[in-house]
């Protein structure tokens, strides 16, 4: 066990089955504590970074915290309206200045430390890599940037597709890691408008989604049916739901971001009853709490019959004739790869390629139609190269050949 050299990786579910993979050939240290107390839980052998944190690591951090904390304080005293524009008084000037200085240090102390236990951990173990699912959070940014301080290879193997304009503001254009790998020949372009090198950037598809290539294992159309309740001739749609924040990175404030998702909502449950047909709903993964009574409000009110859930993905496409999503999201791809149809409902600020879809004029016609014309797998296999099933040993390759 101790001959095989080190991974870092940030610890997400989505790439749960790639840990295990790649655990044939790393150590797999993981630098999202929770992440890794739960993984060990579950009986994966793998490395906590914040155990490597010592308590005089841990008050060396919030020294130099504080110290750049007063940089703050100082900036602030030279410009009393310094703080982030908008209305909110909370936000600028000297209420600004009141809070932000103590979240800035308790935020930046908590990082810092974490940086010194991975600094151990490497000086110790020597770290091979470092890999990311997303390299835009906080703990991301990071963990690369230690990683390029260190002279380490930083990977960032995409969990999803980006459909918003390459080269805005909005923070998945940020992308800092050494070497991208993409999820087809979409996301490739995209990265290179973002101001990525195409040396850069491996086609490899999405390791989580070689489930879907899968027979066993998928449920089937009647099965699901059956789970949720429906008979086997009823039209039934899925309604992928999005979240505030996807309207709002693309460029909706937040009041009109609520305003475009209670708009599309509405008009989809009013295209569900012309159709005389059923609906699943499913919610968003982040999707806050309540948000089950909501939709279940407007279903009542519009007299739509169905079923609400946050989970079971695979079962809601396979019950559905079609599915709809409510702006532009990789659920539609995953509905295609089981050869289920996808309308967009469309948001402001981006757009699918390859999938029909409106901002509500003629939803119904749009809907029965993508039924009538079942699936393209071209566009699939530029979304998710190369349509093969064969995500996860390309990953695992990929990583092994940057990751000595």
């Amino acid at each position: 066990m101790a001959d095989k050299p080190v991974l870092l990786c940030a610890g997400s579910f989505i790439h749960s089955q790639l840990y295990h993979a790649l655990s044939e050939y790393y150590r797999i240290a993981f630098f999202n504590e929770d992440f890794a107390q739960m993984a060990q839980n579950s009986g994966f052998n793998c490395i906590n970074t914040d155990t490597y944190i010592s308590w005089d690591m841990g008050e060396e951090a919030k020294s130099k915290s504080m110290w750049m904390m007063k940089q703050v304080m100082d900036k602030m005293e030279e410009d009393p309206d310094w703080g982030i524009d908008m209305e909110h008084e909370m936000l600028h000037g000297e209420l600004f200045s009141i809070w932000f200085p103590p979240w800035f240090h308790d935020r930046v102390s908590k990082m810092m430390a974490k940086i010194f236990g991975v600094s151990v951990l490497h000086e110790r173990e020597g770290i091979a890599g470092i890999l990311m699912h997303e390299d835009v959070t906080a703990g991301g940014k990071s963990m690369v940037g230690y990683g390029k301080s260190e002279g380490l290879p930083t990977l960032h193997l995409a969990h999803a597709n980006h459909f918003m304009k390459p080269g805005t503001t909005d923070i998945h254009c940020r992308v800092v890691s050494d070497y991208i790998g993409a999820s087809g020949l979409y996301m490739k372009d995209w990265y290179m408008k973002c101001g990525a090198k195409e040396e850069q950037i491996e086609l490899i598809g999405f390791p989580q989604w070689d489930q879907y290539y899968r027979n066993d294992g998928l449920p089937k159309r009647d099965e699901a049916r059956r789970a949720f309740g429906f008979e086997e001739d009823e039209l039934v749609i899925t309604f992928a739901a999005t979240w505030p924040q996807m309207v709002t990175a693309g460029g909706q404030a937040w009041e009109r971001s609520i305003k475009v998702l209670d708009e599309t909502y509405q008009r989809y449950l009013e295209a569900i009853k012309n159709l005389n047909a059923k609906t699943i709903i499913k919610i968003h993964p982040t999707g806050g709490p309540g948000r089950e009574d909501y939709y279940k409000e407007y279903m009542e009110k519009n007299d739509v019959h169905g079923a609400i859930t946050r989970e079971y993905n695979q079962w809601t496409i396979a019950a559905a004739d079609c599915v709809v999503t409510q702006t532009s999201s990789n659920f539609a791809f995953e509905s295609l790869a089981m050869n289920v149809p996808a309308v967009e409902l469309y948001t402001p600020g981006s757009r699918m390629p390859g999938i029909p879809g409106t901002y509500g004029d003629g939803l119904e016609d749009i809907i029965t139609q993508a039924i009538k014309d079942g699936v393209d797998r071209e566009i699939l296999r530029q979304m998710n190269y190369d349509d093969d099933g064969n995500a996860m040993i390309r990953a695992v390759d990929w990583v092994r050949q940057l990751c000595s």
